[in-house]
């Protein structure tokens, strides 16, 4: 079985398309990041890509508020929203608001200690 895997993996050009999507994919990130003021970078290879949420954003209730969106994506390491597509995604998948849904709900993440710190002066 593992060696069908295998066989499928090189037929249909996944490994191929995991790069150049890959690369894709980081330069949306990438685009996405320099937007927004509630990331703090990007980082990741290949389909497995992460985008930092800023300190003073809640990562519960941005990854909340993504589910809510319809996007599957997950938290690692408690600040960074991991994006990892099918290895056989196309670009039209990943442009069909994909990223511009993440991009909407990372533009409204929660940012708990700025409101606190605007409560206090």
């Amino acid at each position: 079985a593992g060696l069908a895997v295998l066989h499928i993996i090189e037929d249909e050009g996944l490994i191929d398309n995991a790069r150049v999507q890959g690369e894709y994919l980081s330069e949306r990130l990438a685009a996405m990041d320099a937007r927004l003021a509630t990331t703090a970078g990007t980082r990741g290879v290949g389909l497995l890509q992460g985008i930092v949420l800023a300190d003073d954003v809640d990562p519960g209730a941005t990854i909340a508020a993504i589910h809510s969106a319809g996007l599957l994506l997950t938290l690692a390491g408690g600040c960074v929203v991991r994006i990892s597509p099918a290895l056989n995604v196309t670009r039209e998948e990943l442009d069909e608001g994909r990223v511009d849904a993440a991009q909407a709900q990372l533009d409204q993440a929660s940012r708990p200690l700025a409101r606190a710190e605007k409560t206090l002066q």
